[in-house]
């Protein structure tokens, strides 16, 4: 790698890894906002629900790569413009692809990691994501009760809690006016949930019921060792079905193997297309950032006009993208014409980038 390459690339790729960074940043506290009721309903402690909200990064570090690489390729070669410093490399004897290089270099090593991540990290971390969030909706160790305070746990059944340590409740309350024509009022010292056939209980242990008829208005006291209260919480089964984004790739290439209906087939194999595809965003946005800034001379003539062509060229490939993946999942069988478009699309940028028509020769006059 001589200087000039090296000059570029360590340019590019600090802006690449700071822009990346900020953006995957915002998009996270997006989701993060959109799952905070996790904490809220639930009582999810705050390292674990990092935890659970850092499995869906992968996924939008995928997302926003390939357009921080293109912002930050039109951002570095435009000022290297507006500085003369593309002007003197040229001068020096670079030559447009000398100067591309570095950008293709960087987009190269980005490629091999948005495939690495598309085909190994992206769906790892989605089973992860999906399975951390049925644990937190369904296993008795996520069905958190706050403490000292009254918990409605659903319509008409209330609990109160001192303190809880895991599954086991200490001085609990609990006011059940579910029943049509009898509400209780319920005291244990000590508590713990379990799992029944039926759903989630609470086994309690030492308390009181009180009983109050809705009709006639009166109380029956009585005291217990042992009680048992179904929850009404019905528990899942921890066998769920598998979404696309959880699949192997392997897999996703023959859907059949997973039993999968003819609505979900389509499903499953545009998302195995879209992981083989999809990196190469990078290198045609690449080459789209290129030809806004090489388009023309090194002169900054123009440069205004050809960024803002450039953007337009970005934004409808962007476009494309979203319609081509939603066209095709409805003609899966036609899936070939997909990688016909982006072949196109790359050979016509390359050509259109490092093509460079021959200049005319002025004809000389002759002296009579």
């Amino acid at each position: 790698m001589n200087l000039i390459t090296k000059y570029i690339f360590n340019q590019l790729l600090s802006g690449v890894l700071i822009v990346t960074a900020v953006l995957t940043g915002v998009a996270w506290l997006t989701q993060i906002i959109r799952l905070l009721k996790y904490i809220l309903e639930r009582g999810l402690s705050v390292g674990s629900f990092l935890t659970f909200t850092s499995f869906l990064l992968p996924q939008l570090i995928n997302i926003v790569l390939p357009i921080a690489l293109f912002a930050v390729i039109l951002f570095v070669y435009n000022r290297m413009v507006m500085d003369k410093e593309l002007v003197v490399m040229h001068v020096s004897g670079a030559s447009r692809w000398q100067l591309a290089k570095p950008a293709f270099i960087l987009t190269g090593c980005l490629m091999v990691f948005s495939y690495f991540s598309s085909l190994y990290l992206e769906p790892t971390a989605a089973v992860k994501f999906k399975t951390f969030q049925w644990r937190i909706a369904n296993d008795l160790s996520y069905l958190m009760l706050k403490e000292d305070k009254f918990n409605e746990v659903m319509p008409n059944l209330t609990i109160y809690v001192e303190k809880s340590t895991q599954n086991t409740l200490h001085n609990v309350i609990m006011f059940d006016n579910r029943q049509e024509n009898n509400q209780y009022t319920i005291m244990a010292k000590k508590g713990m949930l379990i799992k029944t056939q039926n759903g989630i209980s609470v086994a309690l242990v030492s308390g009181s019921l009180q009983e109050k008829s809705k009709e006639t208005n009166k109380y029956t006291f009585g005291y217990f060792d042992d009680y048992t209260i179904d929850l009404g919480l019905q528990a899942k089964k921890e066998n769920r079905e598998k979404r696309p984004k959880e699949v192997g790739l392997l897999k996703l290439l023959n859907p059949s193997e997973l039993g999968v209906n003819e609505k979900e087939y389509s499903r499953f194999k545009i998302e195995a297309h879209r992981r083989l595809i999809f990196p190469l965003n990078s290198l045609i946005f690449t080459l789209i950032a290129l030809l806004g800034i090489f388009n023309g001379s090194f002169t900054g003539r123009r440069k205004g006009n050809n960024l803002m062509i450039a953007t337009g060229g970005f934004i409808a490939i962007e476009g494309l993208t979203l319609f081509l993946f939603s066209f095709f999942e409805k003609n899966i069988a036609m899936i070939g014409g997909l990688y016909m478009i982006y072949a196109v699309l790359i050979a016509i940028g390359f050509f259109a980038l490092l093509y460079q028509p021959p200049k005319k020769r002025k004809a000389k006059k002759i002296k009579k």
